[in-house]
């Protein structure tokens, strides 16, 4: 026995396409389109470029902090200079004094 399909179940069967078709195209105009496509790839390497460049200068501002910041800790931590000590006083006495000598009568 073979299964003919009757023209009812035809009708049925087209009716069927007919609705799912309707939903695939409400679907396609929800799609993006190449132009779409394309114009999100620009938006996303223009942002991928920003946030490269943003993160080369957080980088750098780190690194320039930590360096002031170990050559801040350097000069406090090194000794002050010492001034030269003062030179010291030197008070000359005068020689011996020559022995008084009597007047000569």
């Amino acid at each position: 026995m073979t299964n003919y399909l009757t023209s009812d179940d035809f009708k049925k069967a087209m009716t069927d396409i007919d609705n799912r078709f309707v939903r695939v195209e409400a679907r396609l105009e929800q799609t993006a389109t190449k132009v779409d496509v394309e114009s999100v790839k620009a938006e996303v390497h223009k942002m991928d470029a920003s946030i490269k460049t943003w993160m080369l200068a957080t980088v750098l501002t780190i690194i320039g902090t930590m360096l002031a910041a170990i050559f801040g800790v350097a000069q406090v931590m090194t000794p002050a200079a010492t001034a030269a000590p003062a030179a010291p006083i030197i008070i000359q006495l005068p020689g011996p004094l020559p022995a008084p000598t009597t007047p000569a009568e």
